[in-house]
């Protein structure tokens, strides 16, 4: 079995804000364990939106393709993907 993900969130929590109380993030995880232990749980991905924006501020300022796909970390068919698709600016 891989690693326990409540372990390496909690692990994280912590140091990301040192200012809460470890006792009370690990007393949230057993209630989180209690009422999810044994479950499958679901981790959507990503939102594709801060890709595409790095990709489209690479594009702008004249990186060629292939260059912008590897600096922003997606291949060269996911990045024409991206670069195809209609993004709504507010």
């Amino acid at each position: 079995m891989g690693k326990d993900v409540l372990d390496e969130l909690v692990r994280q929590i912590l140091a990301a804000a040192p200012d809460i109380p470890p006792a009370a993030v690990q007393t949230a995880a057993a209630r989180i364990r209690q009422d999810w232990g044994g479950e499958r749980v679901y981790f959507k991905k990503a939102p594709a939106e801060g890709k595409a924006l790095r990709l489209g501020t690479a594009l702008a300022a004249g990186v060629p393709l292939t260059q912008a796909c590897a600096e922003v970390g997606v291949s060269e068919s996911y990045g024409y993907r991206l670069a195809s698709r209609r993004w709504r600016v507010r």
